[in-house]
């Protein structure tokens, strides 16, 4: 029997890492008998070209690193809403200021200030969470937006599939946590991240949807997500292809480990 470590944090409550750790739990299960191999959690590889270029800076010889984009890729919604509605869903949440710019009480006046000028687009508000200790932020921007007849909060926090299945509804959706904003693309819902980390932006440009990334640290953010918002409303269906496209790319790398039975590199 092989023993496997899985790296990640699990157990404290966020939807990216839990699904991560769901993604592979689900292909070791798929790939592997139970007499094959024993998976051992941790409770503390690459996803995009900017980690690439970090490896390469510090010496790492670049035909020993693969981009394999982010586990979230071989996530798919068991079930999507027909019909589109004309609502943005906004994630928000705390990082505790470990963001660029290091200020998330500006990001949010920002935030709550697009989401007002969306709202007179025509657009309603859904805001949603995707870790326990988000609740407080996302009821502050609810606050700020001060607008009940066309913002909702719902303080629920979803599994992965439940929340694919809620998103799917949506025109689009504005998103702080990384992994909200896979699962926003694998529901068939165009979105605009926030990227407060670099591993946000590793992300978009692995997909390449770097169009769709804002920076938090930007003096202009409310315009910023103001244009991605219209550039999604222009580039729709492009925006869903690429994703696709780039899902189709990464599948394979990220299931290979599991289809010959690797243990180590």
């Amino acid at each position: 029997m092989k023993k496997v470590l899985y790296i990640g944090w699990i157990g404290f409550g966020d939807l990216g890492d839990e699904l991560l750790w769901h993604v592979f739990k689900e292909l070791s299960e798929q790939y592997y008998s139970e007499e094959e191999i024993e998976i051992t959690p941790s409770f503390p590889g690459i996803r995009g070209p900017f980690a690439k270029k970090a490896l390469e800076a510090i010496g790492v010889d670049s035909e020993k690193i693969r981009i394999v984009g982010d586990p979230g890729l071989l996530l798919s919604a068991n079930s999507v809403g027909d019909k589109k509605e004309k609502i943005i869903g906004v994630n928000w949440g705390t990082t505790y200021n470990r963001l660029y710019g290091g200020n998330e009480l500006a990001v949010e006046d920002a935030l709550a200030s697009a989401c007002k000028k969306l709202i007179q687009q025509g657009y309603k508000i859904a805001i949603y969470l995707v870790w326990g200790s988000d609740k407080a932020s996302c009821q502050r921007l609810f606050d700020k937006i001060n607008d009940p007849e066309h913002v909702v909060f719902d303080e629920k926090l979803y599994k992965e599939q439940e929340l694919m299945s809620i998103l799917s509804r949506y025109t689009m959706t504005i998103n702080f946590k990384l992994h909200a904003n896979i699962l926003s693309l694998a529901a068939g819902v165009p979105c605009v991240a926030l990227g407060y980390r670099f591993k946000v932006f590793d992300l978009a440009y692995s997909l390449g949807l770097e169009e769709c990334v804002v920076s938090p640290d930007s003096l202009t953010l409310e315009k910023d997500v103001l244009s991605r918002i219209a550039y999604i409303e222009t580039n729709y269906d492009d925006i869903l292809s690429q994703y696709k496209e780039s899902e189709n790319l990464y599948k394979p790398y990220l299931i290979e480990p599991f289809r010959k039975k690797y243990s180590k590199p």
